[in-house]
């Protein structure tokens, strides 16, 4: 048989041991507890600086942002104007050159035209040609012994040239031996242009009687004063329809001290002469018929066909 024992009983001491210790616990465990609130509290004010930090630095950001994007605005109109002020630019010098190509254009015209100006101001006018032309035209009159006592004179017009290289005076034949057959005894040669004159023996002319041609040679002592260094320069070309001439010669009906110009056209051809409309009167036999344009020789005036209405002249080329 088992007896019972007693319940156990704790004593105050041991309660009051207990007590104590769970009392130390509690304050262990509350100081721990504050302790950690206080570090969490230290934290969230880090945080909390921290978060202004960052608000500001955000701020700062969003400023600066607003900073350059208002600045790349900016820059983004002006580099726009920049670039319509460029195209601008270069409609302006496109323009520009357009105008400058049209007014090249005009200058070169107007270059032209002054250059085609000058040209004709250049050239010779028909009163250069018969300055040049005059010194080379004489005065021809021949004497011929028809009797014992009587004399005859034949008068007309020549031209300083070369023959063979020698200086002579070209003239119609018909004016040296006056359609008598007759040869002279002189004639004498006169160019008033170059106030200088000669005397040629009949002996010493040359007369070409199928063609109508005589050559008065000038003596050795003369030709330096007649100035006759180079033949005419005749015509390259045959004259055409409508060409415009002058002829120089000393018609009887002409001025007394000077030489006398007609002028005319080539009216057309007939048997080797020339037909022109410039008046040839008695005296202009021989005398020099000179093309305008070419400033050449075209011949000598020969004789003059007497019709209704006026008179056509022949022009014996040489």
């Amino acid at each position: 048989m088992e007896h019972a024992h007693p319940p156990h009983r704790i004593g105050t001491r041991s309660l009051i041991a207990i007590a104590g210790v769970f009392f130390v616990g509690l304050v262990l465990i509350e100081g721990a507890f504050v302790v950690r609130m206080l570090q969490l509290i230290d934290t969230v004010e880090v945080l909390k600086a921290r978060t202004v930090i960052f608000e500001q630095t955000v701020s700062e950001l969003q400023e600066s942002y607003l900073a350059v994007r208002e600045e790349l605005a900016e820059m983004t109109l002006a580099l726009a104007e920049s670039v319509e002020a460029r195209l601008d630019a270069e409609a302006q010098l496109a323009e520009l050159a357009g105008e400058r190509a049209r007014l090249a254009g005009e200058v070169s015209a107007l270059s032209g035209a002054v250059a085609r100006q000058q040209r004709v101001l250049e050239q010779p006018t028909v009163t250069d040609r018969i300055a040049e032309w005059s010194p080379r035209v004489a005065r021809v009159s021949c004497t011929f012994r028809l009797g014992p006592t009587r004399t005859a004179r034949s008068s007309g017009s020549a031209v300083a040239t070369l023959q063979a290289g020698v200086p002579v005076f070209v003239t119609n034949a018909h004016i040296i031996d006056a359609d008598v057959d007759l040869m002279p005894i002189s004639c004498e040669v006169n160019v008033p242009e170059r106030d200088a004159s000669f005397t040629a023996p009949g002996v010493s002319i040359q007369i070409v009687q199928d063609r109508d041609i005589a050559y008065i040679p000038i003596p050795p002592n003369d030709r330096a004063r007649m100035g006759v260094t180079t033949a005419v320069r005749s015509c390259d070309r045959a004259p055409a329809l409508g060409d415009a001439l002058f002829i120089l010669g000393y018609p009887g009906v002409g001025a007394r001290e000077s030489i006398t110009v007609t002028e005319g056209i080539v009216s057309g051809f007939d048997n080797g002469f020339i037909i022109t409309s410039a008046k040839i009167e008695r005296g202009n036999s021989g005398g020099a018929a000179v093309h305008v344009r070419d400033n050449c020789f075209l011949g000598i005036p020969t004789l003059a066909v007497t019709g209704p209405i006026e008179s056509l002249a022949r022009i014996l080329p040489l």
